[in-house]
């Protein structure tokens, strides 16, 4: 584990970062810092980032309003152009576990070193004791020149990046440390779908192991685009109708939510189909929800029956320290779930 201490934790989303400054305290998480800075529309491609001095200029001033300035910190950028791949290899040492999963990933997709950073989380299978013991593995591949360029935008805003990790490994980290301290953790396995702007992310797992990682290219945006051709309007003027529609509006809104969601829905159960077949015995018997799309109108309700799976939305506990009551009202944690489960490497 990393030992900082009180550490920043930099989610760079696709439509805005969230930061947060703090440390785990015991069964709670310290929060005594944060922002929800937009970004500048399309700032970053697939896999680079376009105006990195556009981004220093957005987020500056808010790190510098919510007090967080010079400090290290633990990055993560959201991109849809991410290889990732659920892997099961028996046991082996390290330099043959690397072999094999490198092997497995070109299997997969092809993988080009040099344009590439890859990395993998490998977790022995502690419930067999045989010679046979399994390994649990989830590797991912990231754009070279993506990281590079989210690092140098970090020291632009005097952070000393100590760390980089997975978007959707932070994801499963939280919602683990929430089923323990809320006394629910057991054999079960639970799914996190992270509804984004530009993308949904679904994860499943079960404690620190990582089953499954895939992406939906629908997210809210899309819900936003309907809405607005409706209205014969903009995206950006009716984004905040999704969260609560105006009288005039609720069945055009009522509508977009749907279409989008009954695709998204698809895909989820093709995906729960896969990981059924794949992992025979295992039941996924919780679901969570997260990102900026958490509290569109209606979307727990919806997924709950579509997918026939209790869902929830992450709500302030006794696990969430903040500074003052105040921020306890306004902490939207599904929009900072990926940030609070980077705070949690640093523990």
């Amino acid at each position: 584990m990393i030992n900082l201490g009180r550490i920043i934790a930099v989610d760079m989303g696709t439509s805005s970062a969230k930061v947060v400054r703090g440390r785990r305290s015991g069964n709670a998480i310290a929060v005594d810092r944060y922002a929800n800075i937009p970004l500048p529309v399309g700032y970053k491609s697939f896999d680079a980032i376009k105006d990195k001095d556009a981004v220093v200029r957005a987020m500056k001033p808010a790190l510098a309003d919510a007090g967080i300035k010079r400090g290290r910190c633990i990055l993560s950028v959201s991109t849809s152009d991410i290889i990732a791949r659920p892997m099961v290899l028996p046991d082996m040492p390290e330099p043959s576990l690397k072999e094999n999963i490198m092997y497995e990933l070109n299997q997969y997709m092809p993988v080009d070193t040099e344009k590439y950073a890859v990395d993998y989380k490998a977790v022995r299978d502690t419930e067999d004791d045989s010679s046979a013991a399994r390994m649990y593995i989830i590797a991912a591949a990231v754009s070279r020149t993506l990281l590079k360029d989210a690092v140098e935008i970090m020291h632009g805003l005097g952070l000393d990046v100590y760390a980089i990790d997975l978007d959707f490994n932070a994801l499963a980290r939280f919602f683990t440390f929430i089923d323990n301290v809320e006394h629910t953790a057991d054999k079960d396995d639970s799914m996190v779908i992270d509804i984004g702007h530009e993308f949904v992310q679904v994860i499943i797992y079960n404690a620190d192991k990582i089953y499954i990682n895939r992406i939906i290219n629908s997210g809210s945006y899309d819900i936003d685009v309907m809405v607005a051709n409706t209205l014969d309007s903009n995206p950006t003027d009716v984004s905040d109708m999704k969260y609560s529609p105006s009288p005039d509006a609720q069945h055009e809104v009522y509508d977009a939510v749907i279409n989008v969601f009954e695709s998204i829905a698809a895909e989820i159960i093709r995906i729960m189909d896969y990981f059924n077949a794949r992992y025979r015995g295992h039941a996924i018997e919780r679901i969570y929800l997260s990102g900026g799309g958490a509290y569109i109108n209606g979307i727990d309700e919806y997924i709950g029956q579509a997918l026939g799976i209790p869902v929830s939305v992450p709500k302030p506990g006794q696990w969430l320290k903040l500074r003052k009551q105040q921020d306890e009202d306004n902490f939207d944690i599904p929009n900072f779930a990926t940030a609070l489960g980077l705070l949690l490497k640093g523990e």
